[in-house]
């Protein structure tokens, strides 16, 4: 009754629309990291990488006892030397942010060994990033299904997890691609519909811009689980989401929204202190809130992450990438 299955098709057919998703998903993975390599910082130990020896023989020169270390105003003097000035707080900030654990003085030969310039998200923090591209990507239910459940079975395995992550995300190594797939779907045989359950916990919320947008969705939540349910809110909003797709396209437009909702009683399921009542113009507004990428049409999944009813579960992740190497750098 709300499987998220498309019609079963052939295996071909499957198979293709897998691969469209997933590069939909890596398309965006992509542009975030594009977008973390234009930063100052990663720009700033590129240039290291680049001057390395240079920098390296420049520290040997100041290291008058042959000790390996150099005061670290020095090195940054070095670097501000070879490298170049940079914009904000100089070479001491990128120090400061790229390695906070460096001490007074520096074991140069360390330091300058350890950045390899790749950025890489590690656990939990690669989930997120794959549950924000997910949601950005408005991927259809269609495209979901046969990418988890290439069985076409309503189920998704540790091993079918692992292989859709390895489809959405193939510079990871096979281990961490392993611990990635525990974490964000477990180590059994799991429904479809939770697993997009799990992505929703981690993907980030709606920026909501006026207070009484918070308490309306939750309101919005609790008139899917009364005239949808039963319960959980992942599988009485499938239904909704089935029941409102008027033109068969997988996303809602907005005028489905706002009329799915009017259909279910929100104009007048509301009006206290806490909730105004919801007339068809503030439906219509928390609908653009939902739509964060501007398409004029919202996911499931994305509806999912505006309505989620578990917040307080919302891990704390850091949204910093971590850089590779022994010296720690942009720790999580």
């Amino acid at each position: 009754e709300h499987s998220i299955d498309p019609k079963r098709a052939a295996p071909n057919a499957v198979g293709g629309l897998s691969a469209a998703t997933a590069c939909q998903v890596r398309r965006i993975l992509e542009q975030q990291a594009r977008e973390h390599e234009a930063s100052v910082e990663q720009q700033a130990i590129g240039l290291v990488c680049a001057e390395r020896e240079h920098i390296w023989r420049q520290c040997r020169r100041r290291d008058r006892v042959s000790q390996g270390l150099v005061p670290r105003s020095t090195l940054c003097k070095v670097l501000g030397e070879i490298c170049g000035e940079i914009s904000g707080g100089g070479w001491r900030e990128v120090l400061e942010q790229s390695a906070p654990d460096l001490g007074v003085q520096v074991a140069y030969g360390d330091f300058l060994a350890a950045p390899r310039v790749r950025w890489f998200h590690q656990g939990g923090q690669q989930g997120v990033m794959l549950a924000r591209a997910a949601a950005q990507a408005e991927l259809r239910l269609g495209g979901l299904a046969a990418l988890f459940d290439s069985a076409q079975d309503g189920i998704v395995t540790p091993q079918v997890a692992r292989q859709a992550l390895q489809r959405v995300l193939p510079g990871v190594r096979d281990a961490q691609r392993q611990r990635l797939a525990s974490l964000l779907f477990g180590d059994a045989p799991t429904s479809l519909s939770a697993v997009l359950h799990q992505l929703a916990l981690l993907a980030d919320p709606p920026d909501l811009g006026e207070p009484w947008m918070q308490p309306a969705l939750q309101r919005l939540a609790r008139l899917i689980s009364e005239h949808y349910g039963p319960a959980p809110l992942h599988c009485a909003l499938i239904r909704f989401f089935r029941a409102n797709d008027r033109d068969k396209s997988e996303l809602l437009t907005a005028d489905e929204f706002v009329r799915g909702f009017q259909q279910i009683g929100a104009p007048t399921a509301s009006g206290d202190d806490e909730v105004p009542l919801l007339h068809s113009g503030r439906l219509y507004k928390l609908f653009s809130v939902i739509d964060d990428n501007n398409t004029g049409t919202v996911s499931f999944l994305e509806l999912l992450v505006a309505l989620d009813d578990r917040p307080g579960q919302r891990p704390t992740l850091s949204g910093v990438p971590a850089l590779e190497g022994e010296v720690p750098a942009m720790l999580l």
